[in-house]
């Protein structure tokens, strides 16, 4: 019975350094593991750090390449419109009809938000001559068409020039005219009429008739 109390103590003794030696094992290798996680999740942070960066970067592209886009755009818009601009008043100062006449020519019939009221501009010229004189003159503006069913004519007084300018012209090469008309509500308008009185002339001046549908669409595409 001693002997084998002594057995199994001996077994004991040893199974138990087995199991503390694996124990110490498990410990390390949970120790390695957790040393390894830790590496990982350091190197996982600062791949997300730089992922964060290179998608901010890609940001920073994407917005200066829309801000170049556009002002590239823009550009392009200002640079046509100064060409319409430029061709409009070769057109202007060289017509294709050669005439003492003074031309007119509409070059701007902007709605404002409101729908009653339009910018309008108009230029007045003379064709080239070995010597230009010197023109002077009064000017009509009418606008017509129809309210409530019936032909109405709006005179001058429906177009407002800036402050100090009047409806007379004084010129040797072109003169430009620009003011706001307001349109009474209800009505609907048909044509400019234009009238241009030389002051030494004695005449009552000839009617310049301008469809307002045609004035709206050169307008449109002038970037009016």
């Amino acid at each position: 019975m001693f002997l084998l109390i002594i057995v199994i103590g001996v077994g004991l003794d040893f199974v138990s350094e087995r199991v503390s030696l694996r124990a110490a094992l498990v410990a390390r290798e949970q120790s390695v593991l957790l040393g390894e996680v830790g590496g990982l999740e350091s190197r996982n942070a600062q791949l997300a750090e730089r992922v964060a960066v290179l998608e901010r970067a890609q940001q920073i592209d994407r917005e200066a390449y829309g801000q170049l886009q556009t002002s590239y755009m823009h550009r392009e818009k200002e640079l046509a419109e100064l060409r319409a601009e430029l061709a409009f008043y070769r057109k202007v100062v060289t017509p294709e009809a050669r005439s003492d006449d003074i031309q007119v020519t509409a070059t701007a019939l902007k709605p404002l938000s409101d729908g009653r009221r339009f910018l309008v501009e108009f230029v007045l010229s003379q064709a080239p001559t070995e010597r230009y004189q010197k023109r002077e003159g009064d000017v009509d503006f009418r606008v017509v068409g129809a309210l409530g069913g019936a032909a109405t004519t709006l005179e001058k007084d429906a177009l407002a020039l800036a402050e100090g300018e009047r409806l007379a012209y004084s010129f040797k090469y072109y003169q430009s005219f620009r003011g706001v008309l307001t349109l009474p509500e209800g009505f609907t308008p048909d044509e400019l009429v234009i009238t241009v009185i030389e002051s030494d002339h004695n005449n009552k001046g000839a009617d310049h008739r301008i469809a307002w549908s045609s004035l709206l669409t050169t307008a449109t595409s002038r970037g009016g």
